[in-house]
């Protein structure tokens, strides 16, 4: 698995032409090798939420502040205004990207004996 993130920004314009700031977005994707994908769809990973966030609420009604494992392949882009929230969000794009990583080892587990050492 991979993740892809593409980091834009674009300087917004006041109604004269002025600068209102920078809107800030990114864009995470994950690639997966065609194993992992039939573990996503075997075992029906597609809705399990790797990441929330508070969504900018005047700014993208739509958007409901989760990253699902369907739309981590899909590929999502998330705009703000502020430049510490998209850090704190890609930082969780990337936690979720290990918790599916995670999963998917759990799920290739199935159907083996699996031997642990407890301390």
């Amino acid at each position: 698995m991979k993740l892809k993130v593409t980091r834009n920004q674009v300087d917004m314009k006041g109604l004269f032409g002025g600068h209102k700031g920078v809107r800030f977005s990114i864009t995470a994707k994950a690639d997966v090798t065609p194993e992992e994908k039939e573990l996503i769809e075997h075992y029906k990973m597609g809705d399990q939420v790797l990441a929330r966030w508070e969504p900018d609420r005047e700014k993208d009604k739509t958007f409901d502040g989760t990253l699902s494992v369907q739309s981590l392949l899909n590929g999502r882009t998330v705009e703000s205004e502020s430049l510490g929230k998209l850090q704190e969000l890609e930082e969780q794009v990337i936690e979720g990207c290990k918790k599916l990583k995670g999963y998917l080892a759990v799920a290739r587990s199935f159907g083996n004996e699996v031997e642990l050492d407890i301390e």
